[in-house]
């Protein structure tokens, strides 16, 4: 070899290819360390997420992920994992009677329900949930027509949430509830102050299993 062809190797050829191999080096650690982040952040959020005693903080992690990267499909991941584990703990709420808990998680999805597929899109379109969606729905709507002063309407609306979903919450006492009410009504009784007993009524005795937002309504 030449004493020319080894200068220009020595100049030019090998500062390119230890360029290239450090290029590939640095490349190959940003990689791994973007892995490693993400690996950490995931767990952090299962950490704080699967907490099934706190769902509100689930929800709302739901939607702040998706500002928090870049990486769309990672953060598109993160959520429906976080909404695949509500929506099993959902079904096994509402499977073994506690109310309780299912009312947590459901008062949560809507909550921090957003743009795009939430967990509370996917609790009424889950064969399991969505009877008691559409029975949370009558419950809201009954007691709208409650505050209005329809106590038919109420009455009608809490029926059909029993009927939709046997047990839901109170429905088929508050329902027995407006009958009452309604025959007082029929009997002398004046409207507005058969309104209010309701009202008390299931102020006292149902209040901690109703929605939030529309015992809001309610007390308005």
């Amino acid at each position: 070899m030449s004493d020319s062809v080894k200068f220009w190797i020595q100049t030019l050829i090998v500062p390119v290819v230890l360029a290239g191999v450090g290029y590939y080096i640095n490349n190959t650690l940003q990689q791994q360390q973007r892995a490693f982040d993400k690996i950490k952040f995931t767990e952090q959020v299962i950490n704080e997420a699967f907490d099934s005693n706190n769902p509100d903080k689930a929800m709302a992690l739901t939607r702040i992920i998706p500002s928090l990267t870049d990486d769309k499909k990672f953060s598109d991941e993160l959520v429906a994992m976080i909404n695949n584990y509500y929506i099993k703990k959902a079904q096994q709420a509402l499977t073994s009677g506690d109310e309780v808990a299912y009312k947590q998680i459901s008062d949560a999805a809507i909550t921090f329900s957003g743009d795009g597929i939430s967990i509370s899109d996917s609790l009424k379109i889950n064969p399991v949930t969505s009877k008691a969606e559409t029975a949370r729905q009558y419950e809201h709507e009954g007691l709208l027509y409650l505050q209005q002063g329809n106590l038919e309407k109420a009455r009608d609306n809490f029926k059909k949430a029993e009927s939709t979903y046997p047990g839901f919450h109170s429905s088929y006492e508050i329902a027995n509830l407006l009958s009452k009410k309604i025959k007082d009504v029929h009997e002398g009784v004046d409207r507005s102050d058969a309104r209010q007993q309701a009202i008390d009524t299931i102020q006292k005795k149902y209040l901690w299993k109703l929605e939030p937002s529309a015992v809001r309504k309610l007390n308005q």
